[in-house]
């Protein structure tokens, strides 16, 4: 109070009635003023009716506040008759704060203050039909879902819900943190349960599903008497909210001709190499340049002049080319994001996460907005032309980086696929070795060795490839002693001499047969992104040009600018209490019996003399929230 003492008189011009000392107060948006034309009477002026002293104003008016985080309607429920959702409401009749529902408990030292947060576990205890459609976790904290109420005997009031403190302020410990969620709303089994099908209004959705954030609705009626003698009644309310976000998850078959792109051009690629490896006669030429370069090799060490390579048998096989398709898969199982943090595609749920705040703030050019908050008075989310724009090329944007992605992924697929070759060398002994060195008997079988040969394309030319020897099935004899110089000379042959002419042989083919296919078509981005583009657009376009659904951030009746406010709620202030909801979500709203779902919801007034009061005159004294 500014503490002037000054009798100020309310009469009507013409008949004095007691109606006409009703006070009604108002509430502003947190940006701006209801201009005075909103709030008061024409025919009202200053003059015999009777007397309120602005400097001593308790005990000379009624007022209440109310605070409610669930509200409305919900396929039958009325949530505003249901004891276990019901809010908290302080009705002041000039002599005593009054409670509503009694046992809530008084709110910290604050004078004529109540809370009672909303309780989900009791909720869920109760029939209310909200499974599948609303969900609340029953491990969120009380502080999301709190309900604070004041009614003072000096006219002011307060009405808060939500993220609230515990003397009715909004938090904004999330500001930097982030903020938790606290409910999901099903909107597709919302709709198929009202008998609306969510596929007449969209293309290619199945399912549509809102995350909501921590949200809070305040209304404040403070030195109401002096603002209402000075003119400037609205002047001495205020409404805030918080909406900290907004997730629409929409599930679409579209989402999965992503994956199927993919998988159709490593199938032509694993196609493509299959058939390079079952080429008939490919490695036919390298045999006798391997047996040539493992008896030189022989040759070389010391106590092998009694081996030798038998003269037929050796096999030289491609047995596989596999890609190496692990990156690729790993870069599937992340989500398809934008760079403005617009949205998120999961590849294998099918689905697409739209965060609200990001796409309104790329549609009004700030970028980087994090949340729903500082926006006029009724804003719609979903009827803005502005939005499908944003959404439109931010998938544009995230998509052409996607591919680009897989492209380089598919190329690098081939380029480091593992390609395995078998080898087989027969072997034979001497029986008996001359005085020079030479077999003067007969050459007998020793068996034979195995070797793998492995490797990306690069490795085998290179001479870098890994090499494997079994010698299990060698039969050496006396010699067996010179099994490692054998297997030593055997593999460096192997590496040097045989990968290289494989990779020789393979550079060609799979360089311009298999690598060509390794990329999504040419015309991906239109034929991927346009698709996906149109059912995400439909989500905002149906829904709302048909009128199904409307969701509404900052919700306000009797609003200073922005939108028309909710039908529902008084427009008049001086016909009941006005309020603010940080959310308000509604289905088939032309309907008889539409959805409205509120969160976060506050409201206060109005405000009357306790003379209008007794007599009838204070119609919404004691608000229904």
């Amino acid at each position: 109070m500014t503490g002037r003492s000054r009798a100020r008189v309310l009469t009507r011009r013409g008949t004095v009635t007691a109606a006409g000392a009703v006070l009604a107060v108002a509430l502003v948006a947190q940006d701006g003023m209801t201009s005075d034309a909103q709030w008061t009477d024409s025919e009202w002026t200053h003059a015999a009716l009777g007397t309120a002293d602005c400097s001593d104003p308790e005990g000379r008016f009624v007022t209440s506040g109310e605070g409610r985080v669930l509200s409305g309607s919900l396929l039958g429920p009325d949530l505003d008759e249901t004891a276990r959702v019901s809010g908290v409401r302080v009705t002041h009749d000039g002599t005593a704060a009054i409670p509503d529902p009694p046992t809530a408990a008084p709110a910290n030292t604050v004078v004529d203050a109540y809370a009672d947060p909303l309780d989900v576990t009791a909720i869920n205890a109760v029939n209310l039909g909200l499974t599948g459609l609303l969900q609340i976790p029953l491990g969120t904290s009380t502080g999301l879902l709190g309900q604070y109420a004041r009614a003072a005997d000096g006219g002011d009031a307060v009405g808060a819900s939500g993220y609230v403190t515990g003397s009715g302020g909004i938090n904004l410990d999330g500001e930097e943190g982030g903020y938790p969620d606290i409910a999901t709303l099903r909107l597709s089994d919302l709709l198929d349960s009202l008998g609306t099908d969510l596929s007449s209004v969209t293309q290619d959705v199945s399912d549509v599903s809102l995350d909501v954030g921590a949200v809070a609705g305040r209304a404040a009626l403070a030195e109401g008497c002096e603002a209402l003698w000075d003119g400037e009644p609205a002047a001495a309310v205020q409404r805030d909210y918080l909406a900290a976000g907004l997730d629409a998850d929409v599930t679409s078959p579209t989402v999965g001709g992503l994956t199927g792109a993919v998988d159709a051009s490593v199938l032509n690629v694993q196609n493509a190499v299959n058939g390079i490896a079952g080429r008939t006669g490919l490695l036919s030429g390298v045999t006798t340049s391997l047996v040539t370069a493992v008896t030189n090799a022989l040759g070389l060490v010391t106590g092998l002049a009694g081996l030798r390579v038998a003269p037929s048998g050796t096999t030289v096989t491609l047995a596989a080319i596999d890609l190496r398709l692990a990156p690729l898969n790993a870069f599937l199982a992340q989500p398809i994001e934008d760079a403005g943090g617009i949205l998120s595609i999961d590849l294998a749920g099918g689905t697409v996460s739209i965060d609200t705040a990001a796409l309104l703030g790329a549609a009004t050019g700030e970028a980087g907005r994090t949340t729903l908050n500082g926006l006029p008075p009724n804003t719609e989310l979903l009827s803005d032309p502005a939005l499908v724009e944003a959404l439109t090329a931010a998938l544009g944007s995230a998509l052409t980086e996607w591919i680009s992605s897989v492209d380089g992924l598919l190329a690098s697929a081939l380029e480091l696929a593992t390609i395995t070759i078998d080898v087989s060398i027969p072997f034979q002994r001497c029986s008996l070795l001359g005085v020079l060195g030479a077999c003067v008997g007969t050459w007998q079988n020793a068996g034979q060795l195995r070797a793998t040969v492995s490797g990306t394309l690069a490795q085998l030319t290179g001479g870098t490839a890994t090499v494997a020897v079994d010698t299990s099935a060698l039969n050496l004899g006396l010699i067996g002693n010179l099994l490692t110089g054998l297997v030593g000379a055997v593999t460096g042959v192997l590496g040097t001499v045989l990968g290289p002419l494989v990779g020789g042989i393979l550079q060609g083919p799979l360089t311009q047969e298999a690598l060509p296919l390794a990329r999504l078509p040419g015309d991906a981005l239109t034929a991927l992104g346009g698709p996906l583009g149109a059912a995400l657009s439909s989500v905002f376009t149906g829904l709302s040009s048909a009128g199904i659904a409307s969701i509404t951030v900052n919700a306000q009746n009797v609003p200073a600018e922005g939108g028309a406010g909710p039908p529902e709620w008084a427009s008049d202030p001086r016909e009941g209490p006005l309020e603010v909801a940080a959310l308000r979500i509604s289905l088939l709203e032309a309907a008889p019996n539409p959805v409205r779902l509120y969160l976060g919801r506050g409201a206060v007034g109005p405000l009357c003399t306790i003379t209008a009061a007794a007599g009838g005159g204070c119609p919404g004294a004691t608000p229904e929230v």
